[in-house]
Protein backbone atom coordinates (compact mmCIF):
# COMPACT_ATOMS: atom_id res chain seq x y z
CA UNK A 1 0.00 0.00 0.00
CA UNK A 2 2.70 2.57 1.28
CA UNK A 3 4.86 1.77 -2.12
CA UNK A 4 1.52 2.33 -4.30
CA UNK A 5 1.23 5.96 -2.60
CA UNK A 6 4.12 6.80 -3.35
CA UNK A 7 4.16 6.29 -6.68
CA UNK A 8 1.32 7.82 -7.21
CA UNK A 9 2.59 10.71 -5.64
CA UNK A 10 5.50 10.63 -8.02
CA UNK A 11 3.43 10.68 -10.37
CA UNK A 12 1.70 13.96 -9.17
CA UNK A 13 5.43 15.56 -8.33
CA UNK A 14 6.49 15.49 -12.09
CA UNK A 15 2.89 15.66 -13.95
CA UNK A 16 3.67 18.92 -15.28
CA UNK A 17 5.34 16.40 -17.91
CA UNK A 18 4.17 13.89 -20.39
CA UNK A 19 6.28 11.21 -17.99
CA UNK A 20 4.79 12.17 -14.91
CA UNK A 21 1.20 12.27 -16.31
CA UNK A 22 1.45 8.53 -17.95
CA UNK A 23 3.11 7.09 -14.95
CA UNK A 24 0.08 8.28 -12.60
CA UNK A 25 -2.52 7.56 -14.65
CA UNK A 26 -1.00 4.05 -15.32
CA UNK A 27 -0.52 3.70 -11.41
CA UNK A 28 -4.11 4.93 -10.95
CA UNK A 29 -5.52 2.63 -14.24
CA UNK A 30 -3.73 -0.51 -12.63
CA UNK A 31 -5.19 0.37 -9.06
CA UNK A 32 -8.62 0.53 -10.02
CA UNK A 33 -8.73 -2.68 -11.66
CA UNK A 34 -7.73 -4.00 -8.47
CA UNK A 35 -10.09 -1.96 -6.78
CA UNK A 36 -13.12 -2.98 -9.25
CA UNK A 37 -12.63 -6.65 -9.08
CA UNK A 38 -11.04 -7.33 -5.01
CA UNK A 39 -12.83 -4.21 -2.44
CA UNK A 40 -15.67 -2.60 -4.72
CA UNK A 41 -15.82 -0.61 -1.20
CA UNK A 42 -13.48 1.88 0.07
CA UNK A 43 -12.68 1.21 3.64
CA UNK A 44 -10.28 3.52 5.18
CA UNK A 45 -9.48 4.86 8.76
CA UNK A 46 -12.58 2.31 10.19
CA UNK A 47 -14.89 4.58 7.93
CA UNK A 48 -16.48 2.77 4.47
CA UNK A 49 -17.89 4.36 1.61
CA UNK A 50 -19.75 3.66 -1.37
CA UNK A 51 -18.16 4.58 -4.72
CA UNK A 52 -20.36 5.76 -7.49
CA UNK A 53 -19.28 3.36 -10.66
CA UNK A 54 -21.00 5.83 -12.85
CA UNK A 55 -19.44 8.95 -11.52
CA UNK A 56 -15.64 7.79 -11.77
CA UNK A 57 -13.30 6.32 -14.05
CA UNK A 58 -11.28 2.96 -13.52
CA UNK A 59 -7.96 5.26 -13.14
CA UNK A 60 -9.98 7.66 -10.19
CA UNK A 61 -11.30 4.74 -8.53
CA UNK A 62 -7.42 3.47 -8.42
CA UNK A 63 -7.08 6.38 -5.40
CA UNK A 64 -9.03 4.35 -3.62
CA UNK A 65 -7.17 0.83 -3.50
CA UNK A 66 -3.78 3.35 -3.11
CA UNK A 67 -5.63 4.72 -0.01
CA UNK A 68 -4.88 8.27 -1.67
CA UNK A 69 -8.01 9.59 -2.62
CA UNK A 70 -8.30 13.38 -0.31
CA UNK A 71 -5.57 12.11 1.81
CA UNK A 72 -3.83 15.67 2.08
CA UNK A 73 -6.93 16.66 3.14
CA UNK A 74 -8.00 14.22 5.85
CA UNK A 75 -4.40 14.06 6.91
CA UNK A 76 -4.03 18.11 7.43
CA UNK A 77 -7.75 18.18 9.60
CA UNK A 78 -6.60 15.83 11.60
CA UNK A 79 -3.77 17.88 12.57
CA UNK A 80 -4.99 21.09 12.59
CA UNK A 81 -9.17 20.20 13.52
CA UNK A 82 -10.11 21.42 17.02
CA UNK A 83 -13.10 19.29 18.46
CA UNK A 84 -14.93 22.61 20.05
CA UNK A 85 -14.83 23.47 15.84
CA UNK A 86 -18.02 24.50 14.07
CA UNK A 87 -17.80 23.43 10.53
CA UNK A 88 -19.22 23.97 7.13
CA UNK A 89 -17.63 22.57 4.40
CA UNK A 90 -17.94 23.06 0.65
CA UNK A 91 -17.39 20.43 -1.52
CA UNK A 92 -18.97 17.00 0.29
CA UNK A 93 -18.45 15.02 -2.48
CA UNK A 94 -19.54 11.45 -1.28
CA UNK A 95 -18.41 12.33 2.32
CA UNK A 96 -14.45 11.01 2.92
CA UNK A 97 -13.62 14.43 4.42
CA UNK A 98 -16.92 14.88 6.00
CA UNK A 99 -16.86 11.42 8.32
CA UNK A 100 -13.16 12.09 8.81
CA UNK A 101 -14.18 15.40 9.85
CA UNK A 102 -17.43 14.57 12.25
CA UNK A 103 -15.56 12.07 13.57
CA UNK A 104 -13.06 14.47 15.35
CA UNK A 105 -16.01 17.19 16.39
CA UNK A 106 -17.66 16.99 20.21
CA UNK A 107 -20.71 18.45 18.50
CA UNK A 108 -20.84 16.20 15.85
CA UNK A 109 -24.24 17.92 14.77
CA UNK A 110 -22.30 21.40 14.62
CA UNK A 111 -21.03 20.50 10.55
CA UNK A 112 -22.77 21.46 7.37
CA UNK A 113 -21.45 19.54 4.39
CA UNK A 114 -22.36 21.41 0.54
CA UNK A 115 -22.42 19.32 -2.42
CA UNK A 116 -23.49 21.30 -5.90
CA UNK A 117 -23.44 17.62 -7.55
CA UNK A 118 -26.98 16.03 -7.30
CA UNK A 119 -26.05 12.56 -8.61
CA UNK A 120 -24.17 12.56 -5.38
CA UNK A 121 -26.04 13.42 -2.67
CA UNK A 122 -27.76 10.22 -2.32
CA UNK A 123 -23.95 8.76 -1.86
CA UNK A 124 -23.35 11.55 0.26
CA UNK A 125 -26.37 10.79 2.65
CA UNK A 126 -25.70 7.20 2.51
CA UNK A 127 -21.71 7.16 3.55
CA UNK A 128 -23.12 9.32 6.07
CA UNK A 129 -25.39 7.24 7.97
CA UNK A 130 -23.62 3.90 7.21
CA UNK A 131 -20.28 5.64 9.13
CA UNK A 132 -22.83 6.76 12.03
CA UNK A 133 -22.09 10.79 11.26
CA UNK A 134 -24.41 13.68 12.41
CA UNK A 135 -23.62 16.60 9.83
CA UNK A 136 -26.17 17.97 7.72
CA UNK A 137 -26.10 18.65 3.91
CA UNK A 138 -27.67 20.99 1.75
CA UNK A 139 -27.82 20.76 -2.31
CA UNK A 140 -26.72 24.12 -3.34
CA UNK A 141 -24.23 26.50 -4.15
CA UNK A 142 -22.51 28.82 -2.05
CA UNK A 143 -22.87 32.33 -3.81
CA UNK A 144 -24.27 35.89 -3.85
CA UNK A 145 -25.82 35.01 -7.59
CA UNK A 146 -28.95 33.98 -7.99
CA UNK A 147 -28.26 30.99 -10.26
CA UNK A 148 -25.75 28.60 -10.76
CA UNK A 149 -24.85 26.00 -13.58
CA UNK A 150 -22.58 22.46 -12.92
CA UNK A 151 -20.59 21.29 -15.61
CA UNK A 152 -20.52 17.38 -14.77
CA UNK A 153 -17.59 15.65 -15.39
CA UNK A 154 -16.36 12.26 -15.67
CA UNK A 155 -14.95 11.57 -12.08
CA UNK A 156 -16.73 12.48 -9.30
CA UNK A 157 -14.22 15.05 -7.90
CA UNK A 158 -14.18 17.35 -11.28
CA UNK A 159 -17.51 18.89 -11.99
CA UNK A 160 -17.56 22.89 -11.77
CA UNK A 161 -18.98 25.92 -12.17
CA UNK A 162 -19.57 27.10 -15.36
CA UNK A 163 -21.97 28.77 -18.23
CA UNK A 164 -23.80 25.47 -19.11
CA UNK A 165 -25.10 22.79 -16.99
CA UNK A 166 -27.54 21.53 -14.79
CA UNK A 167 -29.09 24.71 -12.83
CA UNK A 168 -28.13 24.28 -9.26
CA UNK A 169 -29.86 26.49 -6.09
CA UNK A 170 -27.78 29.08 -4.75
CA UNK A 171 -27.70 29.99 -1.14
CA UNK A 172 -25.64 32.69 0.77
CA UNK A 173 -23.31 31.65 3.72
CA UNK A 174 -25.58 33.77 5.55
CA UNK A 175 -28.40 31.73 4.59
CA UNK A 176 -26.78 28.56 5.88
CA UNK A 177 -25.81 29.76 8.82
CA UNK A 178 -29.20 30.85 9.66
CA UNK A 179 -30.78 27.72 8.50
CA UNK A 180 -28.99 25.68 10.48
CA UNK A 181 -28.43 28.21 13.68
CA UNK A 182 -24.68 27.56 13.34
CA UNK A 183 -22.00 30.46 13.84
CA UNK A 184 -18.95 28.43 11.67
CA UNK A 185 -15.69 29.30 13.08
CA UNK A 186 -14.25 26.55 10.29
CA UNK A 187 -14.26 26.70 6.43
CA UNK A 188 -13.27 23.41 4.70
CA UNK A 189 -13.37 24.30 1.09
CA UNK A 190 -12.53 21.96 -2.38
CA UNK A 191 -14.79 23.49 -4.49
CA UNK A 192 -13.04 22.75 -7.86
CA UNK A 193 -11.93 26.66 -8.84
CA UNK A 194 -15.50 28.18 -7.15
CA UNK A 195 -12.51 28.61 -4.27
CA UNK A 196 -11.85 32.10 -5.90
CA UNK A 197 -15.47 33.59 -6.07
CA UNK A 198 -15.93 32.75 -2.59
CA UNK A 199 -13.16 34.40 -1.23
CA UNK A 200 -14.05 37.60 -2.63
CA UNK A 201 -17.86 37.43 -2.14
CA UNK A 202 -17.33 36.26 1.35
CA UNK A 203 -14.47 38.47 3.05
CA UNK A 204 -15.95 39.93 6.14
CA UNK A 205 -16.62 35.87 6.76
CA UNK A 206 -12.76 34.77 6.40
CA UNK A 207 -12.56 37.94 8.94
CA UNK A 208 -13.87 35.94 11.87
CA UNK A 209 -12.70 32.17 10.96
CA UNK A 210 -10.08 30.62 13.13
CA UNK A 211 -9.36 28.14 10.66
CA UNK A 212 -9.70 27.14 7.17
CA UNK A 213 -8.79 24.23 5.10
CA UNK A 214 -8.60 24.93 1.28
CA UNK A 215 -7.43 23.06 -1.67
CA UNK A 216 -6.15 25.42 -4.81
CA UNK A 217 -7.00 24.53 -7.99
CA UNK A 218 -4.61 26.80 -9.91
CA UNK A 219 -4.93 25.00 -13.03
CA UNK A 220 -8.84 25.67 -13.21
CA UNK A 221 -8.09 29.72 -12.05
CA UNK A 222 -4.20 30.04 -12.27
CA UNK A 223 -1.41 30.54 -10.40
CA UNK A 224 -1.45 34.26 -10.24
CA UNK A 225 -4.98 34.29 -8.96
CA UNK A 226 -3.94 31.50 -6.76
CA UNK A 227 -1.70 34.15 -5.23
CA UNK A 228 -4.01 37.00 -5.20
CA UNK A 229 -6.17 35.24 -3.25
CA UNK A 230 -3.50 34.11 -0.73
CA UNK A 231 -2.85 37.85 -0.13
CA UNK A 232 -6.69 37.97 0.99
CA UNK A 233 -6.59 35.38 2.98
CA UNK A 234 -3.59 36.96 4.85
CA UNK A 235 -4.93 40.69 4.36
CA UNK A 236 -8.22 38.83 6.90
CA UNK A 237 -5.69 37.80 9.35
CA UNK A 238 -5.18 34.24 8.60
CA UNK A 239 -1.79 32.88 8.68
CA UNK A 240 -0.79 30.14 6.11
CA UNK A 241 0.72 27.40 9.04
CA UNK A 242 0.87 24.06 6.53
CA UNK A 243 0.67 22.54 2.88
CA UNK A 244 0.54 18.86 1.23
CA UNK A 245 0.76 19.13 -2.53
CA UNK A 246 -2.60 21.64 -3.29
CA UNK A 247 -3.99 21.90 -0.13
CA UNK A 248 -3.05 24.67 2.23
CA UNK A 249 -4.12 25.23 6.07
CA UNK A 250 -4.51 28.67 7.58
CA UNK A 251 -5.36 29.84 11.15
CA UNK A 252 -5.99 32.91 13.17
CA UNK A 253 -3.20 35.16 13.57
CA UNK A 254 -3.50 35.72 17.82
Amino acid sequence: MKMLQNVVYLGKKISDNACGRTVTYATKYIAGCYFDVFCKQYRTAGLTFEVPVDHTTRAMRGRFAADTYELPERELIRKYLSADSRVLELGGCIGVVSCTINNLLRDRHAHVVVEANPFLIPFLERNRDVNGAKFSVEHCVVTRDSAATLSIAANMDGSRRGEQGLAIPTHTFEYIEGRHQISFNTLVMDIEGAESEFIMENRATLERMQLLVIEFHPSAIGKNQVGDLREVLHACGLEKVDQRLTTEVYRRVQ
